[in-house]
């Protein structure tokens, strides 16, 4: 940010050129970087291009050679492959730049021609991909960085004569058969370089292009800090002196820039010509605003003195008028209170006079279901009189019967015994008999035992006899006792009967009286209720009536405060535009 800020002060030339520059080095400096990258694989394009070249060379010799002689091979010297290895040693030995070529084998017969690592590693790929032509690659050979290239010696038919079939047979050098074919892989044509070349004319190159780049940096920024100065600097500069003394000229307004030019600058000096004709245009206009806003800001301040003051009467007024209300607001809550409880007083009076009302009505009910009913219970006891009557003179007929059948049981006991005793005599008289009279012996002893139980018989009936006589006696002494009472019922009913005829009547007098004081109750429980809420209402509009009363006043206090704001921004602005008439009369227009 500092630095940002640094860059900001500067001059206008230096925050265009800085820039310029920068923007120039770093895209000529993208193309010498890009430059030197071509030209370092250029000159290792142009390497392996000389490699090979060996390499074809070597190979060339090798299948001229074995195309002018016989295959005998009487002179190891001329075969072929021989040639080409001393072919290849002898471009190495008169190039004088270190290279080395090799023609090694991963079976070879010259120990000396022995696969390193790499170029057993470059015969396992040209086996692999027959395809393959050639391989180049920059690594190292005893610590010494170098670039190797590698091209594969492939079995011809006059290398069949040495490496062919049968396998294991000595050929004409006394080395054993391999039993190779024709387009297998027998060795390499092995060749590097040190870098040490390489590098050297990257380095010549690298020191041509970065002297050419920073040639033509130079020139650019050279012909950049011209036009710049030449175009804006001087330009801008002769306008920054011009606009300096309209500045420091008191605010002389008739001074114009002084430039001619159709490009920006000109175009800027024109504007800016114009924009001092208006800027005079308006200063002339501010001085007749200025003075007008300070006569009627004086009048302003006074009107609003003036409505402060009448304002706070008003506040003033009000606020006794909300005192007032607010009192008359007590009185009609507590008159409403009141009111409140007379009406739930006749409200309850009501409901008391109107459950009265019910209750004489049941009362005159039951009572005329009481007369009803005694009107009934007369019928009834009329009934069970004559019921008992009927029955009294029924037990009394029973009395008579049982005296009856006591006379009987009396006769039928005295057959009972004279029948024993004839039953005694005949069967004494059976037993004189002797076995003649003993049958009749046996029927009288049948008609005694006959005798027996009808006379205990008799006996038992006798004493239920008597028993029924008892009872009847006793039931027919309850029966009159019973009829006696219900005379007496009768007599008590009558009475009861023409008491409840005086409470019927009684209990609907009561209850016309009642309903007629319901009806009153409710009339004025209805009035107080009416009564109740027009004081509600009453209430409600003196609260509201306060409360609006209370917000005038308030309103009517904020307006005093605006009005003294009002009053003090008018004094604020009659200051302004004394302030503002001085400000524009410092400038001349004309």
């Amino acid at each position: 940010m500092a630095g940002l800020r640094l860059f900001s002060s500067q001059s206008l030339a230096t925050r265009l050129i800085v820039p310029m520059v920068i923007i120039v080095v770093v895209a000529v400096g993208g193309v010498m970087t890009w430059l030197v990258r071509q030209q370092r694989q250029q000159v290792i394009d142009e390497q392996v291009s000389r490699l090979r070249t060996v390499a074809t060379q070597m190979n060339i010799a090798r299948d001229y050679m074995a195309s002018v002689q016989s295959r005998d091979y009487a002179n190891p010297d001329f075969v072929p492959i021989v040639v080409a290895m001393r072919t290849g040693a002898k471009y190495a030995e008169t190039a004088g730049d270190g290279l080395v070529v090799r023609t090694p084998s991963d079976k070879p017969r010259n120990p000396k021609n022995t696969a390193d690592p790499w170029e057993l590693k470059q015969l396992a790929r040209f086996k692999a991909d027959p395809n393959l032509p050639e391989v180049y690659e920059i690594t190292k050979v005893d610590n010494t960085q170098v670039l190797r290239y590698a091209m594969p010696v492939r079995v011809t038919e006059d290398c069949l004569v040495c490496h062919g079939f049968p396998v294991g047979e000595k050929d004409r050098f006394g080395y054993a058969k391999e039993g190779y074919q024709v387009g297998d892989i027998r060795a390499l044509y092995s060749l590097y370089i040190p870098t040490a070349v390489t590098d050297q004319l990257y380095r010549n190159n690298l020191i041509q292009l970065y002297g050419v780049g920073l040639l033509v940096i130079l020139l650019i920024i050279a012909a950049v800090i011209l036009l710049t100065r030449s175009n804006i600097s001087r330009p801008l500069g002769a306008i920054t002196a011009q606009l300096r003394e309209i500045n420091q000229g008191r605010g002389d307004l008739s001074r114009r820039l002084q430039f001619q030019g159709a490009d920006e600058v000109g175009t800027l000096a024109c504007e800016f010509n114009q924009f001092v004709d208006n800027l005079a245009s308006m200063v002339s206009s501010l001085n007749d605003v200025a003075a007008h806003v300070a006569s009627i800001s004086s009048e302003v301040a006074q009107a609003s003195t003036q409505t402060g003051m009448a304002t706070q009467e008003v506040a003033l007024n009000i606020e006794q008028l909300a005192q007032r209300i607010a009192d008359l607001t007590d009185q009609v809550l507590a008159s409403k209170d009141e009111v409140r409880n007379l009406a739930d007083t006749a409200g309850q009076v009501a409901d008391n006079a109107r459950q009265a009302a019910r209750a004489a009505s049941q009362s005159a009910a039951s009572a005329r279901h009481g007369e009803e009913a005694l009107k009934d219970a007369v019928g009834g006891m009329q009934e069970i009189n004559r019921t008992v009557n009927e029955a009294a003179a029924t037990v009394n007929e029973l009395g008579e019967r049982s005296k009856e059948i006591g006379q009987i049981l009396e006769m039928i006991q005295n057959f009972a015994a004279e029948t024993k005793l004839l039953a005694l005599n005949a069967a004494i008289e059976a037993a004189r008999a002797g076995d003649a009279g003993r049958g009749f012996s046996v029927v009288a002893e049948e008609v005694r035992k006959l005798a027996e139980e009808s006379s205990r018989a008799a006996a038992r009936i006798a004493d239920m006899v008597s028993q029924i006589q008892n009872d009847t006696c006793a039931a027919a002494a309850a029966m009159g006792q019973g009829t006696e009472k219900t005379n007496e019922g009768l007599k008590l009913i009558a009475q009861a009967r023409a008491a409840l005829q005086e409470i019927v009547a009684a209990a609907q007098e009561t209850d016309l009286q009642i309903q007629a004081i319901s009806q009153a109750a409710g009339r004025l429980a209805a009035s107080n209720q009416q009564v109740a809420q027009t004081m509600q209402e009453v209430s409600q509009a003196a609260e509201e009536i306060s409360t609006r009363a209370t917000n005038i006043s308030a309103a009517a206090e904020e307006q005093t405060a605006a009005v003294e704001e009002i009053s003090a921004s008018a004094n604020s602005l009659a200051s302004d535009a004394e302030t503002l008439n001085t400000m524009v009369q410092r400038f001349q227009s004309g």
